[in-house]
């Protein structure tokens, strides 16, 4: 099945979604901080600022095939505003980021949501 169907993910496929994942990362963590320094925390608290992705889904199951997405939550610092900072600062960073294409934000969704391919 895994050569003749392509059923499931090759472990390039796999090691790219790890790589884009740790992207990600980054710039949620960054993000974070950009919000602390938007509040006007020090730098000193703005450093131990943190946030995490979490993934789900197929992808954290490892039953995803080739072409699935990545569903996975971001946990971030109490302070984070949902409308000033997560589509206020958070969408447009992602927007202008050039390996990000197809963004759509969900506002309307009990919890907010951003789609996109990277």
């Amino acid at each position: 099945m895994r050569d003749d169907f392509h059923q499931f993910e090759s472990v390039a496929d796999r090691n790219k979604k790890r790589q884009i994942l740790a992207k990600l990362q980054k710039i949620i963590e960054e993000w974070i901080q950009d919000c602390g320094r938007s509040l006007g925390m020090e730098e000193s608290a703005v450093q131990k600022l943190g946030g995490k992705i979490f993934t789900f889904g197929s992808y954290r199951l490892n039953v995803g095939g080739p072409d699935s997405d990545i569903d996975s939550l971001v946990v971030a610092p109490r302070m984070i505003d949902r409308t000033k900072h997560f589509f206020g600062m958070l969408a447009p960073t992602l927007k202008n980021n050039p390996d990000v294409t197809d963004l759509k934000e969900v506002p309307e969704a009990i919890v907010p949501v951003i789609k996109l391919k990277y």
